[in-house]
């Protein structure tokens, strides 16, 4: 797996042109190469993918002569290659090979005409549920790349996605070819969000990949191919950072030069033109600006508190030379401090987000830092101890007791988008050339402020999503409680599930972390799971309550059936009182009388009934006693019914209606906006239910159908249902014996083999 450093050093690696690319005519050939120079743009050809021309020898060589005679540098442009028809990884050899025969042609093409890359389409069957297909198409089509890469050593190759409804495959041969330079993906960007996916997940899962860009728009109806602007794609997002990272090349795709002269002007005049534009605006990038640019980046990149605020000081100390520093974070109307450090002193508190044992300061004008959050200003100091405008009592006696002197301070205001102070920066002695303590320069009290205020928006931005995930999460835990509150035998499940979820996904990872498991789950999947553990039985809200908590077979009926036996039982002594029946036929009554009662008893409540006593049942069932003429029952054919349950204590109409609690599960999440990053948890915990052999329930899921979380889900769920003790038809077993169960059922098909036992690895402590 890699890791987001592995994508860094793969992107960097593989960078692009960030130049840009327009399709030419070669009947207007001299036109299309004035419009080239006018926007400093290159070619995409896009004739020679058609069998017409490239099997037209006379024809071929014409259009490829009269692009070779302009005066024009061609080593920037790009071909797009044969995509009609082309199966390279048919199981029929003749298409195959037919298939390379065209590639290989569009290749030739391209390396006579001095173009830098190749473009193909992926060409898969989409949406094929066949794990093996997709494991195969994979393998083949790398080995197909690479045999033309080795073929053709000039040139690169760029696959784009075409009839791909989600980035899946794309991504997995851009992984498998990772380490080949000359190979990466083409993004086109109307193709894709022709599709229910996301563009923006499109972008996340391929980023690191992404080389070459074809954009124009669409209605997200058909591949129409309209001006850019003119339809519905959100064009902001060709803004993304690993666009620009990447140095991606980008084709307006269009056609005829009004339609690309309209693009080009849609995507200038909204500022999304984010190519090398630097030889007509002659903006220079100096190195200090480039470390601000890179520290602003930083800032919005970074997703954890902690490390948000570290970055915070340690840019702001590095970018001011100064030697220690302080940020305090505002709340209840006085500064915390939650990061103390002195590089000279090598004291570094806070760094990790532990506590910084520290009172904090009042929101008093007499200390400067609580003057900086007051009035919004940043305050520079030359010598802290020639100052009489602030209270320094604090930082002399820091000084007097660690034997550091604090000369030059410089504090500033974190202030937020929404003109709100969040906190303070406070730097001190700042560093010249010869290393000598100074006071802070202007120009860094400037650029520090600039700093502070995109650092603000940044840790405002983080204490905003942390809230509404804690609303989320609140609403989910206030469902957690209504379900578990519904019945005392699931009063513990649901966060029983999600702590053993979170304990044997933290087991996994640490076995892969160490080598000895394959299976790993990031930060995000594990809160899509933990978040479906907590929701997987919200469905119960709407299962009868009768059901939920029937607690044996006969159920409410047993009080009437045992009324009906005291009934008989005064028959029967009403009989020997008035001498219908002699005292020995009344004890052998009697006798068989209490017997046939315990054996019902016994039943009621037996975990499994097998096939002597289902035949039991049927006798006990037919006997009758008369009164006054009518008969007795001592079951009735209803209660025979419900008392003849294999296994449990529902009905086959009962367990039906329990079932359903997964249909009514996926239905109330579905009026949820979980977002791109919760999209998973839906459909993880409306599955819980299903096995890999296709047993399982709603759908019938299996094989490759049922992720890994889903497997997990699945098999806490059981585990859960196994060892706990308040389940109104199962005893609490040992561990060891839920987990022969667990194998059972794995060896029937049910459940993942290798999950269940690394399961028992974890839980169960020989």
């Amino acid at each position: 797996m890699m890791t987001k450093y592995d994508f860094d050093e793969y992107s960097r690696g593989n960078a692009g042109t960030m130049k840009l690319h327009i399709i030419p005519n070669y009947k207007e050939a001299q036109k299309w190469c004035d419009l080239a120079k006018e926007l400093d743009a290159v070619f995409e050809y896009n004739e020679f993918f058609s069998p017409k021309v490239i099997d037209d020898p006379e024809l071929c060589r014409q259009i490829i002569d009269i692009y070779k005679a302009l005066p024009r540098d061609r080593s920037m442009d790009t071909l797009h290659g044969a995509f009609l028809d082309i199966v390279v990884n048919s199981s029929d050899p003749v298409i195959r090979e037919n298939s390379y025969k065209r590639c290989r042609q569009s290749m030739e093409v391209a390396e006579e005409l001095g173009c830098r890359a190749v473009i193909f389409h992926t060409n898969y069957i989409t949406g094929f549920k066949s794990f093996s297909y997709r494991e195969k198409w994979v393998f083949d089509n790398a080995e197909f790349y690479h045999r033309l890469l080795d073929e053709f050593p000039s040139l690169s190759i760029f696959v784009e996605n075409m009839f791909d409804d989600t980035p899946e495959l794309l991504k997995k041969l851009a992984v498998e070819m990772r380490n080949e330079e000359r190979f990466g993906v083409c993004f086109d960007i109307a193709h894709a969000f022709l599709w229910d996916f996301p563009l923006e997940a499109w972008i996340e899962e391929l980023g690191p990949y992404i080389r070459h860009i074809h954009a124009n728009d669409n209605m997200k109806d058909e591949d129409s191919h309209m001006p850019i602007g003119d339809g519905r794609l959100p064009w902001l997002l060709i803004n993304n950072g690993i666009f620009k990272r990447n140095r991606c090349s980008f084709l307006i795709e269009v056609n005829g030069i009004d339609n690309v002269r309209k693009s080009y002007e849609y995507l200038t005049k909204n500022h999304l033109y984010f190519f090398d534009r630097r030889r007509r605006t002659r903006l220079k990038i100096t190195d200090d600006l480039k470390r601000v640019l890179d520290m602003g980046i930083n800032l919005t990149a970074e997703r954890s508190y902690s490390a948000l605020l570290d970055i915070i000081i340690s840019e702001a100390m590095s970018l001011t030379r100064c030697e220690a520093g302080t940020l305090y974070i505002l709340k209840d109307n006085k500064l915390h401090f939650m990061i103390m450090r002195n590089d000279l002193m090598n004291v570094y508190m806070g760094r990790n987000g532990e506590r910084v044992e520290m009172n904090p300061v009042a929101l008093d004008e007499k200390y400067v830092c609580a003057y900086a959050a007051i009035h919004k200003k940043s305050v520079n100091i030359k010598d802290v101890y020639e100052d009489k405008s602030f209270d320094w009592k604090g930082p002399r006696e820091y000084d007097k007791v660690t034997g550091y002197h604090t000369q030059s301070m410089l504090v500033i205001p974190l202030i937020n988008h929404e003109d709100e102070v969040i906190g303070v920066l406070q730097l001190m002695n700042a560093r010249d050339d010869d290393n000598a303590v100074c006071d802070f320069g202007e120009d860094q009290e400037f650029v520090t402020f600039s700093l502070a205020s995109q650092a603000a928006i940044s840790v405002s931005n983080m204490n905003m999503l942390q809230e509404l995930k804690d609303l989320m999460y609140s609403f989910v835990s206030s469902f957690t409680t209504v379900i578990d509150a519904r019945t005392p035998y699931n009063a513990k499940h649901t966060k029983n599930v999600a702590k053993y979820c979170a304990d044997f996904v933290d087991y996994l990872n640490g076995l892969h972390n160490i080598g000895k498991c394959d299976y790993y789950l990031n930060e995000e999947i594990k809160e899509q799971l933990n978040l479906a553990a907590m929701l997987h039985d919200v469905g119960k809200v709407v299962i009868p309550l009768e059901v939920m908590n029937k607690s044996d077979r006969l159920s409410s009926m047993l009080p009437v059936i045992r009324m009906r036996w005291n009934y008989i039982r005064l028959i029967l002594e009403n009989q020997l009182a008035t001498g219908k029946m002699d005292q020995a036929e009344f004890d052998s009554f009697m006798k068989e009388f209490e017997d046939n009662i315990k054996f019902v008893e016994q039943a009621n409540v037996a975990g499994f009934l097998g096939d002597d006593e289902f035949k039991k049942i049927d006798e006990v069932a037919s006997r009758t006693y008369m009164w006054n003429g009518e008969k007795v029952p001592f079951l009735t054919e209803d209660e025979r019914e419900e008392l003849k349950i294999r296994k449990g204590t529902l009905t086959a109409k009962e367990r039906g209606i329990i079932e359903e609690h997964v249909v009514y599960t996926d239905k109330i999440l579905e009026k949820i906006t979980f977002g791109k990053k919760y999209d998973k948890v839906r459909f993880f915990a409306g599955a819980h239910h299903e096995f890999i052999n296709g047993t399982g329930y709603p759908n019938h899921l299996k094989d490759e159908e049922i992720p890994l979380e889903v497997r997990i889900l699945t098999l806490i769920d059981v585990f859960d249902s196994l060892s706990s003790s308040d389940r109104p038809y199962r005893k609490q077993s040992s561990l060891a014996d839920t987990f022969e169960i667990l194998r059972s059922m794995a060896k029937e098909g049910k459940l993942d083999e290798e999950l269940v036992e690394l399961a028992r690895n974890c839980f169960v402590k020989e």
